[in-house]
């Protein structure tokens, strides 16, 4: 009787570490099917998906073909003709099960208002899960260089730089990779010509997320397609505007000229100044416009931009020219 319960709980010790390999799974290799040129993966799409979600697929799709040559194909559903997955999911994506959610249930509430995102292998499936398409695009990007030596070094089309290879096998799989910073990039002292395509997309690839110059009208859709606009990321106010919309000389140029940079001992009150930086009262002034102006709007900004002016001059008053002690 002992032996016979001895065998039971052996088989259900086997049972278990089975589902539990099920699960988890060993690594998955990209490699390919009897067709030619044709991948055992695919990749699950939302068949409702914003731009850069949509963006994403496809970004993961070119980059394993350009350093493989195999091609994953994009499918709104499951393909029972593909052995392993790619999953792209948000919140609302139709691919989570009741399972899946409560398996991801950790990852979703630290993701929640980031564009961030978390990789995880469940049996033949990789999930890529973010809380916003951009941190879809930001986690393809990530996941390609961190299984493979993939980089892009520069703004220059589709330049980029790999080791081809006949196969892939995935070893980083089960990660989260929240960004520290909220505001992540640089600007870059260009004018809209045709050639800042390619810029900009570079920027997407290097995760950053606030479009690196003025969103124009005629740009929406690329901004759209890489995540800059209408999405995790909303910014109030653009350019050297510190003294222009913060500032204002009209506003406060005759009651405070002490808000304004001394050049030479005088206070220097025109439109192109910077500020006294150590003003104490500044900064209130500054956080009061700031609150009065984005009340006013219907959607509440992500990020305000107070930018200093293009002006090489600064304050020259005592406390301005005081030793910084670090």
């Amino acid at each position: 009787m002992r032996l016979n319960n001895m065998l039971k709980a052996a088989g259900a010790a086997v049972c278990l570490a089975a589902g539990a390999q099920g699960l988890f799974g060993g690594m998955l290799e990209l490699k390919p099917m009897e067709k030619p040129a044709s991948a055992n993966f695919e990749i699950l799409l939302n068949a409702n998906a914003a731009p850069a979600e949509e963006f994403a697929a496809f970004e993961l799709q070119r980059y394993l073909k350009t350093i493989t040559g195999l091609h994953v194909p994009v499918h709104n559903r499951f393909n029972i003709a593909f052995e392993n997955k790619f999953v792209l999911c948000l919140p609302d994506s139709p691919h989570f099960s009741a399972q899946l959610r409560k398996a991801f249930a950790g990852d979703l509430a630290a993701l929640k208002g980031t564009d961030g995102y978390a990789v995880r292998q469940r049996g033949k499936g990789i999930y890529l899960i973010a809380d916003c398409p951009k941190g879809l695009l930001n986690g393809v990007y990530r996941f390609l260089m961190k299984n493979t030596d993939i980089i892009w070094p520069r703004p220059a089309g589709e330049l980029a730089i790999f080791s081809p290879a006949k196969t892939l096998l995935f070893r980083k799989t089960d990660y989260l990779d929240i960004p520290k910073f909220k505001y992540r990039g640089w600007g870059w002292n260009y004018s809209q010509t045709v050639w800042s395509d390619e810029i900009q997309l570079w920027r997407a690839r290097m995760g950053f997320n606030p479009p690196g110059g003025p969103v124009f009208p005629m740009n929406c859709t690329r901004d759209r397609r890489l995540g800059f606009i209408d999405d995790y990321f909303r910014q109030y106010g653009v350019g050297h505007n510190m003294i222009s919309r913060w500032l204002p000389v009209k506003t406060y140029g005759k009651a405070h000229p002490e808000y304004y940079m001394q050049i030479d001992g005088k206070r220097y009150v025109r439109g192109d100044a910077n500020p006294c930086y150590t003003n104490p009262e500044i900064p209130s002034v500054i956080a009061g416009r700031v609150i009065d102006q984005i009340g006013k709007l219907k959607r509440q900004p992500t990020v305000v931009v107070i930018q200093n002016s293009d002006q090489g001059l600064t304050c020259e008053c005592p406390e301005c020219l005081k030793p910084i002690t670090l």
